[in-house]
């Protein structure tokens, strides 16, 4: 068995699912333009692969804390027509209906990723899970952090979980923060990837796929 492993964003989709989510709540009046500037800051540690997670979900959490649960999930399936459904690659759509068995791992919260994930197609899906308290999401989060070396930790307890002992994995992303992910499967497809990554990609011969 072939196991097919998807980032999420900027693999999949042409943008981050997360920032297009903050952006939304924004037109919705929900977050103001101060959260989306210092939101940005961290955006740039985090392409440089820099960033510290658990701060920035600490940071990032303040913008749900007017919006229940129920709240949030009625807002979903606008944010995905208007949001998501644009900028899905072509060949994404490709991908997952041939590559499978598939699954998507994302250091985005799973409220985003799980509606996304099947949205796109794709029925098991691994994000960050927020802990709940009085139906509203917390910065606490259920580990491991999908995030960095933690996506290996987090696939290794699905594949557990699942009973499952795939012969070969085979991971698709764009980012510098995966290379722990790229390293750990027997195959790496990089999709447009940032300039560390793809300087690294040359160096051990991963595939580079350039998608507009």
């Amino acid at each position: 068995m072939t196991l097919t492993v998807f980032d999420l964003d900027k693999t999949l989709i042409n943008g981050d699912s997360y920032d297009l989510w903050h952006e939304f709540l924004l037109e919705k009046g929900i977050l103001k333009d101060d959260f989306i500037r210092e939101n940005q800051k961290m955006i740039e540690l985090y392409d440089e692969g820099k960033l510290n997670m658990e701060e920035y979900l600490k940071f990032s959490i303040t913008s749900l804390k007017s919006l229940s649960l129920d709240e949030i999930s009625n807002l979903i399936p606008e944010f995905l027509e208007t949001k998501i459904k644009p900028i899905i690659y072509n060949e994404a759509k490709i991908w997952i209906k041939t590559l499978t068995p598939n699954l998507i791992i994302s250091a985005t919260p799973s409220y985003i990723v799980n509606p996304v994930s099947k949205y796109l197609g794709v029925k098991e899906a691994i994000g960050v899970n927020l802990v709940v308290k009085n139906s509203h999401y917390t910065d606490e989060f259920i580990p491991p952090l999908s995030f960095q070396e933690g996506k290996v930790e987090a696939l290794k307890i699905y594949l557990k979980n699942k009973n499952l002992n795939p012969q070969k994995i085979v991971f698709y992303t764009d980012s510098i923060n995966d290379l722990a992910m790229c390293e750990f499967a027997h195959s790496t497809n990089c999709i447009n990837p940032d300039d560390k990554l793809r300087k690294i990609a040359l160096e051990k011969g991963w595939n580079i796929i350039n998608l507009k």
